[in-house]
This record gives structure tokens, sequence and C-alpha cells, in this order.
């Protein structure tokens, strides 16, 4: 460990200092720990975050193919992370080293040849002058399960159970072992969800962008994804078995410019028998009046969601005139035309959407909007 630390504190020296250099294992033994702290000190400007990567089942050193270092908050490319690796017989040895001049909310990206990606996400509350090293736990890669093999999950403790789960292509959120899914809506616990933003206004953003849709059980609903604001601040959390964030959407959904997929999975008794909606109404200056409302309801494994969206155009707001002049120059005689016109109308539009869950693996889906 002494050797590691050496190494990687030369390391850090040089790259503060804008040099690219070959790592010597040799010259690093031969560092004092007065001349690391001293040149340490000097020349990074800082904070170093260092961390081991080993096989999730022989604990070897894995080496990576690439680390990439993201925001939290919306997967928001920062930076490539410099990774190390040796697999000699008398030292063998894996990490990543990453110096650190913000505070703030990471995630560290990590992909390897034959094993699963992996986040790990992390956070820097503040970052001290004199602590330069910050060591996370040693990060466990699981192999990719070869055809025809089962990879049997990690023992988990259950007082401790973990609520944030990592897949190949998915992140995904516990809400039933969440305890304060009993008393809240799934729109307050998106707010947890990794990947997933709700602002003050509970505008929802996955990866930083608007642009995704919202699968349940695994399957696109209509109704969910053209009203999630309101269909997910009336929903019960504690219907709600987990929330994934979908990362790889898929060729088709890339075709339509779908950067992710949010898929909330019920639970087994997931019937939320009620009725909910909305209704706003505006009038201004111009006598042009608007209104929209919006029902959904549910009853056993069928959900109806109604869009209805009224606007008016007035005589003031669409009367226009003209005037045209004329004048004849053998006669000096001019000629002047006034006209005054206007074309008030109704425009309605009507969006419904209706879905009924055949089995776990089914759904059934019927939608139809038009403006008359």
């Amino acid at each position: 460990m002494r050797k590691i630390l050496a190494m990687l504190f030369a390391l850090v020296s040089v790259v503060a200092m804008g040099q690219e250099v070959k790592v010597d294992t040799v010259a690093a033994d031969s560092l004092t720990a007065d001349t690391v702290k001293a040149d340490t000190y000097v020349e990074q400007e800082g904070m170093t975050v260092y961390a081991e990567i080993k096989d999730h089942f022989t604990h070897d050193p894995v080496k990576m193919r690439c680390v990439t270092l993201l925001m939290a908050a919306d997967s928001a490319f920062v930076d490539t992370v410099p990774t190390y690796y040796e697999n000699e017989e008398d030292y063998k040895s894996s990490h990543l080293y990453k110096v650190f001049k913000e505070a703030g909310k990471y995630l560290f990206k990590l992909e390897a040849d034959g094993y699963q990606t992996m986040f790990v996400p992390f956070e820097l509350k503040k970052i001290y002058k004199r602590e330069t090293l910050r060591e996370l736990k040693t990060v466990y890669l699981k192999p990719v399960p070869k055809k025809n093999e089962m990879m049997l999950d990690e023992v988990v403790v259950k007082a401790q159970k973990q609520l944030i789960k990592n897949d190949i292509d998915r992140i995904g959120y516990d809400v039933e072992a969440d305890e304060e899914s009993k008393t809240q809506t799934v729109m307050e616990m998106l707010k947890k969800v990794p990947l997933v933003t709700v602002d003050s206004e509970e505008n929802i953003k996955v990866k930083g962008s608007a642009n995704f849709r919202i699968y349940r059980n695994g399957h696109p609903d209509p109704s969910l994804t053209k009203n999630a604001k309101e269909i997910l601040k009336a929903m019960p959390a504690s219907t709600v078995k987990r929330i994934e964030v979908i990362t790889d959407p898929g060729a088709r959904e890339d075709a339509e410019g779908v950067n992710a997929i949010l898929n909330i999975v019920m639970t087994d008794s997931r019937t939320m028998d009620g009725l909910t909606g909305s209704m706003t109404a505006t009038y201004n200056t111009l006598q042009h009046p608007n209104a929209n409302a919006f029902i959904t309801t549910q009853i056993g494994k069928t959900i109806l969601s109604i869009d209805y969206g009224y606007g008016g155009m007035s005589k003031r707001e669409t009367e226009n005139s003209i005037t045209a002049q004329r004048k004849f120059i053998q006669t000096g005689n001019c000629s002047t035309t006034e006209g005054i016109g206007t074309n008030k109308g109704n425009v309605h539009f009507a969006d419904i959407n209706a879905s009924y869950d055949i089995d776990s693996l089914n759904l059934l889906s019927a939608s139809f909007s038009g403006y008359f």
C-alpha cells in the first residue's frame, strides 16, 4: 500500500506541472515520505481522489478500458480519468486517480473489457488545502455473464439494503425499500433517483434532457409520457416497486431522438382505482379565451386519460384594416379605398389515451388525437 501511495504522489506532482512521464516503479520506491509530502504540497492544486479496482470474485486487478468523470445531476461529461495497471508476480495493482479543484457531486463511469459497466457516485463537500489525497472504497467490477451461466447477486444485509442498483444498461432506485415511499408520491421519490432532476416547478429531466419517454412495467405508456407531471404528483409511491433510468434506450428510440427512458415498475398489487385531473383557463385583454382540462382514471388494469384544449379567436384579436390610395396623373383625381375585416373563430383539441395491462409482459394501448 505504501508503494502505491508513493507512486501516486509522484504522478500527481508531475500532472500538476502539466508534464507527461512514464512511471518508473524503482524510482517510486526511492522516494522518502518527507520528499513526497513536500513536493505534493508545493506543486499540486486541489485534491486527488484515489480508488483501487478489482475483480468482484477473484479480487485481482482489472485493466480498465475507459474511466469517465460525469456530473451526478445530469450525467454531463467532465473529463477522462487516468488509470494505472500492473500485474507482475510480486506486485499487482489497478487504480484510478483524479485531481479535483472544485467540490460537487460526481459519478465515475468504469468500463473494462469483459466486465459490466459500473457507475460509482461520490461527493466532495469541501476541498481542504492540506488534504491532498482522499481514498475511496475499493471498486469491485462484476464480469459479464457468459452464455448459459447464471451470476448470483451479492449478499446484502437487510438492515442496510442498497437502494440504488447499477446494471449494464440502467440505474434503478428501489422505491419499495425506501421507508419514505409509504407517505410520499412518485414525483417526490423521483428527486432521489440518479440522473433524474425535478425543478421547483416540478418539470422532470432525465440525463439533463426533457426529451425522454416513460415506460410502465417495461412497456411504453403514452398517457404517462404526455401528462407525467399531473399523473406522478397524484400517484402514491407505495404502488411502485422501483424506478429505473434506462441509459441505453435502443435503436428505435435513438432514431426518434429519445435520450433516455424512465421505467416505472409497479408492485404486484398495482391497482390504483381513482380519478385525478387538472383544469386551467385564461382570458387576455384581446378577448382571447383559452381553456385546458386533463383527466386520468384507473380501474383495475385499465388506464384512461383525456386531454382537451380550447382556444378562441375574438373579433377584436383578428380585426384588420386596409387602406389603398390611387392618384390619376392625367386628371389629377385621387381615390381612397378602406376596408375592415375580422376572422374570429374557435379551435378545439382532444387527446385520448387508453392502456390495458394484460400481464407483466404484455400491455395493450391505444390513442387518438386531433383538432376540430
